[in-house]
């Protein structure tokens, strides 16, 4: 037997799937006595097509929290990716999902502008999120101090000179990413070494789950990473 646990958001759907049960279940008595299924066929077609709702649970069994399932801990990374209070959440978990898969820890710098709690992150699809080396930060000055002194940091800017593909990268350095609306301050983007992505076409910036990419992958590549 199901429960359904559902948000009010997801009501209608619920509603849908329930009424396609019904139907269901009063199929199959009358299939297996020969009987002629064909209007209870004919209500499933003008119902169309459904799905299991979300946040569905069996009786018995409590759904994990999943901000408190232990992190992955990545040991001796290619490459670090840093973003600086972002704002968009889907964007950050596009970026959450290519560290995942590319075994990048992510760092936030806070203040975020959404939450990571477990509804919404679940909300959002990132039931993955314990796959992701999350690392949180306060503020931007205490991701310098938590990180070794020799560390070297890239930072992207679209208003940067040099293209990304002119750096120079090591292994576990850490590429620096500004927020959505605002880039990076002033003072942290002239403390550090910022390159561009190459714009050509009339847009004003590109997406930064997007950028992430590029920059990820190339350098990834660079370091022989296969």
């Amino acid at each position: 037997m199901i429960e359904i646990d559902y948000d009010h958001d997801d009501e209608h759907e619920c509603r849908h799937f329930h009424e396609v049960s019904r139907l269901i279940r009063l199929a199959a008595p009358q299939a297996k006595g020969g009987a002629d299924t064909g209007n209870i066929q004919g209500s499933l077609t003008a119902i169309g097509p459904t799905r299991m709702p979300m946040h569905k649970r069996e009786i018995g069994f409590k759904e994990r929290d999943i901000t408190r399932m232990p992190h992955r801990v990545i040991d001796a990374p290619y490459l670090h990716v840093v973003l600086y209070r972002p704002e968009i959440p889907a964007n950050t978990g596009n970026i959450a999902r290519l560290c995942a898969a590319a075994e990048i820890p992510l760092h936030l710098i806070h203040p975020l502008g959404f939450s990571v709690d477990d509804k919404h992150l679940k909300r959002a699809g990132l039931d993955y999120w314990h796959e992701v080396d999350v690392r949180h930060h306060e503020s931007f000055s205490a991701f310098r101090q938590g990180i070794s002194k020799n560390a070297r940091i890239l930072a992207f800017s679209r208003h940067a000179d040099p293209s990304y593909t002119s750096a120079t990268v090591r292994k576990g350095d850490y590429l620096l990413f500004g927020q959505e609306t605002r880039g990076l301050p002033a003072d942290i983007a002239n403390g550090v070494s910022c390159y561009r992505i190459p714009i050509w076409g009339r847009v004003r910036s590109l997406n930064l789950s997007t950028s992430v990419g590029i920059a990820a992958y190339h350098f990834l590549n660079e370091l022989g990473r296969s």
